[in-house]
């Protein structure tokens, strides 16, 4: 079986054939190869990708340790003999190396190329990383633009230039919310100024990009020109068309500084036709209206004037852009970054063009050199990313002894997150530029049933490149496409796919046909329903509620969506700014008092979490009593991040809290709804896209500014004028083209990400065809354009009110098999090697055991026991007290279906346990909460699932489902309530006497209580 190896690869995968398979079993191959495990760096996205890496890494080689079959078989995949033995020491030497394992985010290696070379940054030698799309990164940059308004902080020269590059930037748009406005142009804008930072690709790149630059026209000539067009205009014979051209000369003529080509000028196709025809014509109403051949040469010159103010106007503000942006990362890197709070952008930008160390310095300062770099998804890697980490590859690549390797996969057909800068295009330049990588396709799909993929095929093989939908994507995207065939395995799968369009819009909707078809569904099934935007998405959740659907609506959510929280935040605002007249009648209205003084002291005594908790507790909550105490409990969490950053200012904690962000809960077993981009990486039984009317391929973000392309010289940047303005300009024409090609792409690739995350059914809902044939660039009219000539055949599959346009497979899909709700099985854990060492580490869970062997940290847990667990756990978080709402209700809010084994037994709970029931003398409860603590025996991690507080007492209460809870069973957990009760004392200062520890046992509806002696 042995073969050749490539130690430079690359894989283009499509979607469902297997990138994380693919990049596991490199690492097997490396391994079985003989090289450490610490010497092989495999980067991804996200925390949880990279878990997901390691966990399939270990499950591999601990199956094929373990059975001979399974040995041969990851052999075959791995394209190399291997023994189980040989399995065996791969998985002692990758255990061994546990604290050395390079598996994780891109980002996180490059925060640690940045902690190397800290001292040459002159960073601190500790710093932390946030998101620079978070509230605290958000705080930091509020706080570099208070330091630039700030009396003094610049030299008067300075503060003069400054102010004129705001002026310049916003165009006479600064009177108002001056700082406001600053902080926003700096969030949307700064990410291209760490591209580009230098200042000659801001300045004018006129002469760089246009051909034939249009002037503005001096007034005295604008007006002899008006007047010999007024003159013209008798000779159109079209007493519509001559009425609007009429307005559009006054208009051009009229056009100065202070005008706006959105507001001031005629919102008319005729413009268009005139900046962008050949001939001395018009188009109205589907109509050709000639011309005089001087009125049309006229008022395209006319044109040109406004044309040239645009111009002039995108030329200034870009160089007023570059100057405000430079100003503020100036002050930024003086007083932000010293200070050792970085953005994972800081990171990456800091990085790029570091030369103070060579790659081999840089890595002997990491503690080891990586020789195989694999890199996940690489269609998402942005190009600060990309500059960071190239000189370690070029070297890897230029390897003269060919010890070393390079691998990436990913799928440029999946590159949705240009918008966060995603650069799919280095996926080919890499390959380009470094010819010695091999690229591989993968187009069998492991995750689809075939009439999905067939579905997948007639809409993405093969698109057409005309005049209608930007050529130079549809060409692009026909480079990049294979037809996609299922595995094997899946050939033989029952599925069904169809497109559906609704009839009469004013008759049905999108909820009633996805309605329809979910009653004759299996309950059983996994299902999405994937959507272009959260708010569309929580309307069809709304709506799917109201009808009885247990649903969840996933991704994240604001703060502030509670009455509760927002009297508190009025509360806050009120004590900092007595005179709003908002604030204080919210407050009227809402009968809470606050007295501002008292308020303020608190905040500065004992900041804001402490001080909101105090302020809730004098609140009336009403009938939603549970979801506000829930609320107020993450806006007390908020406020503990928001005092670590040691501030007292109202104004910006209500900024800050603007910004914050919760995950909602993801329940099992119910209709889940979220956004295509949320969908990346997921499968589901069935998904629903219902495309939307509004939905267009084409969709240009005018607020961003438009740059060269990547690798494309000079470099260049300018804030784009309107489209009608480069439609007349010779070379920015192009550019707009080229945008709209790479806008059309990206869509391309929302779609085929949504149409591929299904496994056997696939609904495609497209709303009510328009009267005459729409555009092309626009979605649903695109999708029917695809659609077979032949009517399909819909026998018993057209739901109410539509017109099934294509329809292949079998309509009713089979249920899915469940597993069993069993407790965990007793499995042999396995053998690694005799005399391990121990892990110097404790778990509450596991405090009986204060030594542990690895190969016990290893074993296997059977997934259904430890899911039913979470379930129960998940649910029980979401309540307070057991006195305040029903189960049925508790159940119907976190979407759990009402006949599930978790269901059934938080049902007892709400019955068979008082100690649920809010006490008299409460002050406050905490629901899993994570601790880490140091004791005499060593370090302490873990999780109270339920913690009462009363003024010199608690209780700490845990969920148990165990299917007994004799006095073995209790024994048995008496180590870590122990630990528990130290713990809670220790955090809180009180006699462990003082805290009660109470085992609920969940199955058999027992309370427990572990004595304060035990």
């Amino acid at each position: 079986m042995q073969s050749s190896f490539t130690p430079y690869l690359s894989i283009s995968a499509s979607a469902g054939s297997g990138k994380t398979f693919q990049l596991a079993h490199r690492v097997l191959r490396l391994l079985a190869m003989g090289v450490s495990p610490d010497r092989i760096g495999a980067y991804t996205f996200s925390r949880k990708a990279a878990g997901e890496i390691f966990d399939e890494i270990v499950r591999y080689l601990r199956e094929a340790a373990g059975d001979e079959e399974k040995a041969r078989a990851t052999s075959a995949h791995m394209g190399l003999a291997h023994s189980r033995e040989g399995f065996m020491e791969n998985l002692r030497a990758m255990l061994a190396h546990m604290n050395r394992l390079r598996i994780g985010t891109l980002d996180s290696r490059i925060a640690q190329m940045l902690s190397a070379a800290a001292v040459e940054m002159q960073l601190p030698a500790e710093f932390s990383l946030l998101d620079g799309q978070g509230p605290e990164a958000r705080f930091l940059h509020e706080q570099v633009v208070d330091r630039l308004f700030r009396p003094g902080r610049l030299q008067p020269d300075a503060e003069q230039a400054f102010l004129h590059a705001f002026e310049q930037a916003t165009h006479g748009l600064s009177e108002k919310a001056f700082d406001r406005k600053l902080l926003n142009f700096v969030q949307d804008h700064r990410a291209v100024y760490l591209l580009h930072p230098d200042e000659s690709a801001w300045d004018h790149p006129g002469p760089l990009l246009i051909s034939d630059l249009p002037r503005a026209i001096p007034d005295a000539e604008r007006e002899l020109l008006r007047a010999s067009l007024l003159a013209e205009l008798p000779e159109v014979e079209h007493d519509k068309v001559r009425e609007a051209l009429e307005g559009i000369i006054h208009a051009a003529a009229d056009y100065n500084q202070g005008s706006s080509w959105s507001k001031g000028f005629p919102k008319s196709t005729l413009v268009a036709h005139l900046l962008e025809g050949d001939s001395p014509e018009v188009t109205y109403r589907r109509k050709e209206v000639p011309l005089p051949e001087n009125l049309w040469r006229g008022l395209r010159l006319l044109l040109r004037h406004p044309a040239g103010l645009e111009l002039e106007r995108a030329f200034t503000q870009t160089k007023g852009l570059h100057r405000l942006l430079h100003r503020f990362e100036d002050q930024y890197r003086k007083n932000v970054l010293p200070k050792g709070r970085i953005t994972f952008e800081d990171a990456c930008a800091l990085m790029n063009g570091f030369n103070h160390l060579t790659p081999g310095e840089l890595a002997f300062r990491l503690d080891g050199q990586v020789d195989h770099w694999l890199l996940d998804e690489f269609q998402d890697t942005s190009t600060l990313q990309w500059r960071a980490i190239e000189p370690f590859v070029e070297e890897v690549l230029q390897d003269a002894e060919g010890r070393r390797g390079y691998f990436q996969v990913g799928d440029v057909k999946q590159a949705i997150y240009a918008w966060r800068g995603g650069n799919a295009d280095l996926f080919e330049q890499v390959l380009a530029r470094y010819p010695v990588i091999q690229n591989v396709h993968m187009e069998t799909s492991q995750r689809s049933a075939p009439p999905v993929l067939d579905l997948v095929n007639l809409l993405m093989d093969g698109i057409p490149e005309g005049e209608e939908f930007p050529a130079e994507a549809g060409a692009h995207w026909n480079r990049e496409y294979r037809r996609h065939t299922a595995a094997e395995r899946n050939r033989d799968l029952p599925g069904f796919a169809q497109v559906v369009e609704i009839r009469d819009k004013e008759e049905t909707e999108a909820v009633d046909v996805i309605e329809a078809i979910l009653r004759g569904q299996d309950p059983s099934l996994e299902t999405a329903i994937l959507t272009r935007s959260n708010s569309s998405g929580a309307e069809l959740a709304d709506a799917l509620r109201s009808r009885g659907f247990a649903v969840a609506l996933e991704g994240q959510s604001p703060l502030r969506t509670d009455t509760a929280v927002e009297i508190l935040l009025a509360g806050l605002k009120y004590a900092a700014h007595p005179a709003d007249d908002f604030s204080r009648q919210f407050l009227a209205m809402a009968d809470f008092e606050v007295r501002p003084f008292e308020v303020l002291q608190a905040l500065h005594q004992h900041g804001f979490a402490h001080t909101l908790h105090d302020l809730s507790e004098k609140l009336t909550l009403g009938a939603d009593a549970e979801f506000a105490r829930f609320r107020i409990e993450k806006l007390v969490e908020a406020a503990r991040e928001f005092d670590d950053l040691d501030t007292v200012s109202v104004d910006r904690f209500l900024s800050f809290v603007d910004g914050y962000r919760l995950k909602e809960h993801q329940a099992a077993g119910v209709i889940r709804i979220m956004t295509i981009h949320q969908s990346k990486g997921l499968g589901f039984d069935v998904v629903f896209l219902p495309v939307d009317a509004g939905s267009n391929f084409v969709r240009l973000d005018h607020k961003k500014l438009a740059t060269s392309a990547t690798g494309e010289a000079p470099d260049w940047v300018l804030d784009f004028p309107p489209k009608a303005v480069c439609a007349q300009t010779g070379g920015l024409a192009e550019v707009q083209d080229r945008l709209e090609a790479e806008s059309a792409y990206e869509n391309l690739c929302n779609l085929y990400v949504a149409l591929t995350r299904a496994k056997q059914g696939l609904h495609v809902i497209l709303p009510e065809a328009p009267k005459a044939k729409g555009k092309l660039t626009v979605t649903a009219n695109w999708i029917r354009d695809r659609m077979p000539d032949a009517e399909p055949s819909t026998e018993g599959r057209e739901p109410e009110g539509t017109r099934v346009l294509y329809a292949v497979g079998t309509p009713v899909l089979p249920p899915k098999k469940e597993k069993q709700e069993e407790g965990p099985a007793e499995i042999e854990a396995l053998a690694l090697c005799a005399g391990q060492k121990i892990i110097p580490r404790l778990e509450p869970s596991q405090a009986d055991q204060t030594e542990r062997e690895l190969g016990r940290v290893y074993r296997l847990i059977p997934e259904d026991g430890r899911e039913l667990g979470s379930r129960v756990h998940g649910l029980l978080e979401q309540m307070a007290w057991a006195d305040e709402e029903t189960a049925d209700e508790l159940l119907a809010r976190c979407g759990e279906p009402p006949d599930s084994a978790a269901a059934e037994q938080v049902r007892r709970v709400f019955v068979d346990f008082p100690v649920l029931r809010k006490p008299e003398g409460v002050r406050d409860i905490w629901r899993e909460k994570h601790f880490e603590s140091v004791l005499p025996e060593g370090w302490i991690t873990g999780v109270f699932d339920r913690v009462v507080l009363f003024e010199n007492a608690a209780w700490i209460q845990d969920y148990k489902t165990n299917r007994k809870s004799d006095e073995a069973t209790v024994a048995h957990y008496a180590p870590q309530m122990k630990l528990y009760r130290r713990v809670l004392a220790d955090m809180l200062d009180l006699p462990p006497a003082n805290i009660r520890c109470q085992l609920l046992f969940t199955r058999t509806g027992e309370t427990r209580e572990i004595d304060a002696s035990t």
